[in-house]
């Protein structure tokens, strides 16, 4: 194993009584609960980095940390990736971190930049996966994984995905497609694939920019090609449906004008139903973004942007509920403002979060609301970095000494606990 990493920070370090300008940071990542709701993940960042002249960080340390719900004050962690060089000297978060639990909350998987790491939460052993620069993955069972890899030859790069069992450690090859020239292929970070909540089917744009939509069955390989073919598209976003039947997928054609197409995909089949004239007519003049996940109980897609602020989508056959309209006058947000009302997914079926912002700059309040607009309750004042337990009872979040914090929220059933939210 190369000191090279260390021997770089120890030499920084020692510039310190010179320069001045060195100093240590450190950070964490948004927490995730386990499938069965038992325990938090995190990760946590330890950095080299200037104060004055560029402000670049030179050395970046990630730990995964994970712990009991009931008993968050023993943690667990394990370094999982040391970053150096210049594609990572910005002080911005780090591309490509994802963290996912197994379906059975037994073991941790820790995409970096690098490499896959899986992690057993019991015995904290630590499995390394490399292939390429893998930019996605997905659990297909608590013993499979899929993931998706870029790989180089020259100035050239190439979409797999592939299949690995963590017990045998048998890869398979799943789907292949031909090269084309890369760009940056060292920061290119582009690249977006969305995978189903089952893991069983991965969508994305190929090429990775100006393509088409595929989507690819991670079991026999059969791919469905979909979305308009004859003029440059970017990704604008896919949600899925909590029970992986369909995705709502949203291109633009790159051009002088904003030219959405927005297809009800349904994998198994390949069927695809074109929404796109009710789309164009909903967000004419807009911006929109989708949550990646539908409501919980499968209804709506969670759509936000400007001036229509949130959206309950309900693709087939359409429908829109103008859920931030309605909640506007319950926060004096007004109509011209409906953009400080954001919606994100609740693991509680008739439920969203809402984000309020009272002031640009401001941090975002929490809030629940049903789909008619009529029951908000305030959740617990906490930062941006929430999770909520799968059963809705539950929200964790970083406390400033870096621990994990657990907050008890309101019962989700019927009441009269409606607001008035001035603030």
């Amino acid at each position: 194993m190369s000191n090279a990493p260390y021997t770089l920070m120890l030499l920084v370090l020692g510039s310190v009584q010179i320069t001045g300008c060195i100093g240590l940071g450190s950070g964490s990542e948004s927490p995730a609960f386990s499938p069965d709701g038992t325990h938090i993940s995190y990760l946590s960042e330890d950095r080299l980095e200037e104060w004055v002249v560029d402000g670049k960080t030179w050395f970046r340390s990630i730990n995964l940390h994970w712990c009991s719900v009931s008993d968050p004050a023993k943690e667990s962690s394990i370094p999982v990736e040391t970053l150096v060089g210049a594609e990572f000297m910005s002080s911005g978060r780090v591309p490509c971190l994802e963290v996912k639990w197994s379906p059975n909350s037994s073991r941790i998987g820790v995409l970096t930049p690098h490499k896959l790491i899986i992690v057993e939460a019991n015995s904290r052993k630590k499995t390394e996966i490399r292939d390429g620069r893998i930019m996605s993955f997905a659990w297909l069972s608590s013993g499979e994984i899929a993931y998706c890899t870029r790989r180089t030859r020259g100035n050239m790069q190439r979409r797999v995905i592939c299949r690995q069992d963590l017990t045998g450690q048998h890869r398979t090859e799943v789907a292949a497609f031909r090269e084309y020239p890369g760009r940056d292929l060292q920061m290119d970070y582009s690249w977006r694939e969305y995978w189903s909540p089952s893991g069983k089917h991965v969508i994305f744009l190929e090429p990775a920019f100006g393509g088409q939509y595929h989507c690819v069955n991670v079991f026999d390989g059969t791919t469905h090609a979909f979305g308009q073919t004859k003029a440059k598209a970017c990704h604008e976003g896919v949600a899925w449906a909590p029970d992986s039947s369909h995705a709502f997928c949203v291109s633009r054609k790159v051009g002088p004008e904003d030219i959405y197409e927005a297809i009800l995909l349904e994998p198994a089949t390949g069927k695809a139903v074109d929404r796109t004239s009710d789309f164009q007519e909903t967000f004419k003049g807009g911006w929109p973004t989708l949550e990646p996940i539908w409501t919980a109980d499968g209804k709506y897609v969670l759509a936000n942007g400007s001036p229509t602020g949130g959206l309950l989508v309900q693709p087939d056959p359409w429908k829109v509920v103008p859920l931030g309209q309605i909640l506007a006058p319950k926060f004096d947000a007004g109509k011209k403002s409906t953009n400080r009302l954001r919606l994100f997914r609740l693991p509680v079926a008739g439920w969203v979060g809402v984000l309020f912002t009272e002031k640009e700059g401001d941090p975002s309040l929490k809030y629940a609301a049903d789909y008619s607009g009529e029951q908000v309750r305030a959740l617990q004042e906490t930062p941006d970095d929430l999770a909520i337990s799968p059963d809705g009872t539950l929200a964790a979040t970083i406390g400033q000494d870096k621990r994990v914090r657990i907050l008890n929220l309101d019962k989700w059933d019927k009441g009269t606990s409606l607001i008035n939210a001035n603030h």
